[in-house]
Order: structure tokens, then C-alpha cells, then sequence
């Protein structure tokens, strides 16, 4: 299984110096053949954020959730402000959006509380967990019968689906301390078998 350090992407120059997870995806992405010249992706991001993963990619078109609006560095085509489990609430409104979805995303908070900017989902009771998350980014990939982005710590294959392409992360730099006992996170690409 590939693995990738920061600092390698960040070697690239340019956006990818700048913004290394979204050139992580855009890799990962390409390998597992979504990205097509002159072709947009239709993405449903049921974890938002400010959207850094889609900085380098102007080709994926994206349908975004999340429980409160960020400062975005990428604007999505279209928002709501809903739990990630909420997509099923909003069918109409993804698809007049969207049109057919070709991948699914989400990026549950499972890092260390208050080292996020999304430490708003610590109050899981109210939000849902990690599985909440990714039990519905499951849920919707399978509904719309579409690709499913995971990020987390470890690797993850719902029931289900097969993986496509994966990678391992280490979010390298001068100023990380890397004195933990699993400093890698886990990207991958599945498919609904």
C-alpha cells in the first residue's frame, strides 16, 4: 500500500505546497480513474469543513454539509447546514444541484479533541459519532450507487463495498511532533460491490 509523507506533496510547489491533502486526494482520486479530462465530478461532502480537499480540483462540482458554515476556501455549488446524516432529507435538492453523484465524502473529526477546527462535533450525543458519520456517507454512496472518499485513522472498509485505491498519509513537517505511536492516516477510494 502506497504511503505518502507531507513533505513529498508539499516537493510538487504550488497549490500542493499549500494545500498537501487536497493533492493527496486529487492523486488517489486519479488512480482510482474518477478524474477524466473535460469530465466534472458531481461530489456529495457530508463533512464539509472549509473545504481544503477540493482547492486543487475546479473540475469536482460539490453538494456540501456540515453542522455550521467555516471561513471556505473553496465555495461549494451548493450547502446546507445539517448533520451528515441529514442527506436524506435533502434528495431533491441534491439532485436539482447535482444531477447523478459520482462520489461520496466524508472526513469524520476523529482527530485529537480541540486540535481541530471542526472540535464542534465533540458534542457527539448531539452531532452523532464517527460512526454516525460514516454509517450515512456509506448510506449515501450506496443509494446514489457512487464512489466513497474515506479519511481516517485507520483503514476502514464498510460492509458492502470493496476498496479501490488507498494510501497512507503522514502529515510530516519541521514543526509536527512525531513522537505518537500512529502518526499515519488512512485515505481511501471504495466502490458498492
Amino acid at each position: 500500500m502506497p504511503l505518502v509523507t507531507q513533505i513529498e506533496i508539499q516537493r510538487r510547489g504550488g497549490a500542493c505546497a499549500k494545500y498537501p491533502s487536497s493533492c493527496v486526494i486529487r492523486d488517489l482520486l486519479a488512480r482510482a480513474g474518477l478524474l477524466k479530462p473535460f469530465r466534472q465530478l458531481h461530489v456529495l461532502d457530508l463533512t464539509y469543513g472549509r473545504g481544503l480537499f477540493w482547492k486543487t480540483m475546479p473540475q469536482a462540482v460539490i453538494f456540501a454539509f456540515d453542522i455550521r458554515r467555516l471561513d471556505w476556501v473553496r465555495r461549494p455549488k451548493c450547502f446546507v447546514r445539517a448533520a451528515a446524516w441529514a442527506w436524506k432529507h435533502y434528495i431533491n435538492n441534491i439532485a436539482e444541484c447535482l444531477g447523478n453523484i459520482d462520489l461520496v465524502v466524508a472526513d469524520p473529526p476523529w482527530v485529537v479533541k480541540g486540535t481541530s477546527t471542526r472540535r464542534h462535533y465533540g458534542l457527539d450525543r448531539a452531532f452523532g459519532s464517527v460512526w454516525h458519520i460514516l454509517n450515512a456517507a456509506a448510506e449515501a454512496a450506496r443509494y446514489f450507487n457512487s464512489y466513497l472518499l474515506l479519511h481516517l485513522k485507520d483503514r476502514y472498509k464498510p460492509e458492502g463495498f470493496a476498496i479501490v485505491s488507498q494510501i497512507y498519509f503522514l502529515p510530516m513537517t519541521r514543526y509536527l511532533n512525531l513522537h505518537k505511536p500512529n502518526p499515519y492516516t488512512w485515505w481511501g477510494v471504495l466502490a458498492p460491490e
